[in-house]
């Protein structure tokens, strides 16, 4: 599944590892498909890897913290799709000790119903937590958003995701 691709394109962020080009906009928004507003004072750039512009956080401990999206089609329910992302991440040799820290509903600000879910896991030396998205995105579309920190930083960029994710529409 693209999650995979797009977890890992988020554990391999390090500050100095990918030059990109900001944009001035603290939204980000894929015309037709969706939009959220980055938390303030994170950049959005347009990446080579990535379909759609990516928000960052300023780069600390080299790493910058980051969300991105994907979208899939998958013409079965969301939680089958959040069931199956899960066991792919869990499977994928890149990564050891995944847990599921929490998964319950999420809801943005204008109505959207999805799933939230929480993931620790180690990736080389490096402790990671990832917060997953999932959203329904009509005729078989699914949309992860991945917000990705290291482990050390959850506590705190937790709210700042949440608080971005609330924003989130379909257009």
């Amino acid at each position: 599944m693209k999650l995979l691709r797009l977890l890992l394109f988020g554990l391999g962020l390090f500050a100095a590892a990918i030059s990109c080009r900001a944009t001035d906009s603290q939204t980000v928004v894929a015309p037709g498909l969706f939009s959220y507003q980055a938390p303030s004072g994170w950049t959005v750039k347009d990446s080579p890897i990535s379909k759609y512009k990516i928000s960052f956080a300023p780069p600390a401990n080299g790493f910058a913290a980051n969300i991105n999206v994907v979208i899939e089609t998958f013409a079965g329910s969301l939680s089958d799709y959040v069931t199956g992302s899960l066991n792919g991440l869990k499977a994928t040799p890149v990564l050891t000790n995944v847990q599921v820290l929490s998964q319950q509903p999420f809801r943005t600000a204008g109505g959207i119903d999805g799933q939230r879910v929480v993931v620790s896991d180690t990736m080389g030396k490096i402790n990671m937590q990832q917060t997953f998205y999932f959203f329904d995105g009509g005729s078989n579309a699914k949309l992860v958003i991945t917000a990705s920190c290291l482990a050390a930083d959850g506590a705190t960029d937790a709210p700042l995701f949440d608080a971005a994710l609330k924003t989130f529409t379909l257009e």
